[in-house]
């Protein structure tokens, strides 16, 4: 059973065309008949070449993603090794050293990938995290509306409240092995599934399902479904609203506006009860006369007033 991501990622790695796996098992087989045939020299110095090769492979793992499996496969060569190595001396020492070193970090990132939550779908880093399960109706709606609107952006962490919610997930991760698309609507795919007649979930599962359960604890405090996790912002929270399409005015029919007669290319023709008339011109507030009369002088004495100048200007007599 492979519960890391480096079992998976080096399983399918050679050496000189032979699997990695292989090499070590030929190594340990080595070591073994060596001792067998009390060739303890010989054996000391293969399982020291081995040790020295895992502190290689261990710095590897340190900086990509941890094997567990290939860590219990280095401890079992150190305890060798110390069984092998005694008296040991100073290279043997520092070799010693040297694993203790690259394996620490080892170990503690094979216990935050053991005890991270599984997703199954979408990844574990995705910016929105909901954690469901198949017998909560609130889940199933949650699910629907994430996968409808940000299907790249959602990760599915299921949590199973039951045995009957496990056999469910292990018929929808069977699904899904097969090739098949991850459903959008899960409470129409669970439906569908009669409980009582699947088989119970292997350990694996159970182990996931467990991971799950212990992240829902550590994130919320409780295990409240559904649980959902948001980091940055992957779209609008609501959907955004459209604006509904202008009304067009209702078209007026064509009707010819009422011009001044003898305009060239315009229409004469005016609206039915509508008569020309003739402009309006207003009258002069003070009466006009055709020509002015020159101006003749005045009869009072010397020096005669000035026309322009106002009445209040003019003297007495």
């Amino acid at each position: 059973m492979c519960v890391t991501a480096g079992c998976a990622l080096y399983k399918g790695q050679t050496f000189f065309g032979y699997s990695v796996w292989w090499l070590g098992t030929a190594g340990f087989a080595l070591i073994a008949l060596l001792a067998i045939f009390n060739r303890m020299s010989l054996a000391r110095f293969a399982a020291g070449m081995g040790l020295l090769i895992d502190v290689g492979l261990l710095a590897l793992l340190a900086i990509t993603s941890p094997c567990l499996a290939c860590l219990i496969a280095g401890f079992l060569l150190l305890l060798l090794f110390l069984v092998l190595a005694v008296p040991m001396g100073l290279l043997g020492r520092t070799v010693v050293i040297a694993w203790l070193l690259v394996f620490s970090p080892n170990v503690i990132g094979s216990m935050r990938s053991v005890t991270s939550p599984w997703p199954i779908y979408g990844q574990a880093d995705a910016p929105m995290r909901l954690f469901f399960s198949p017998s909560c109706p609130a889940c199933m709606l949650s699910t629907k509306e994430s996968l409808e609107a940000y299907p790249e952006y959602v990760a599915l962490f299921p949590v199973a409240e039951s045995d009957a919610d496990k056999r469910k997930i292990a018929a929808l991760v069977r699904s899904l092995a097969e090739g098949k698309g991850m459903p959008q609507d899960l409470r129409a795919f669970f439906a569908g599934v009669d409980a009582d007649t699947l088989p119970e979930p292997g350990t694996e599962l159970r182990w996931k399902l467990f991971r799950n359960r212990l992240a829902l604890y550590s994130y919320s405090g409780g295990d409240t479904i559904p649980f959902m996790m948001i980091t940055g912002r992957p779209g609008p929270l609501v959907p955004e609203a459209q604006e509904a399409p202008a009304t067009p005015a209702p078209a007026q029919p064509d009707r010819p506006m009422p011009l001044h007669p003898g305009m060239p290319g315009m229409s004469h023709e005016l609206p039915p009860a509508v008569s020309p008339t003739a402009p309006r011109i207003p009258k002069p507030i003070f009466p006009q006369t055709d020509t002015p009369s020159p101006f003749s002088g005045c009869t009072a004495d010397e020096p005669c007033p000035d026309p322009g100048q106002p009445n209040s200007d003019k003297e007495l007599p």
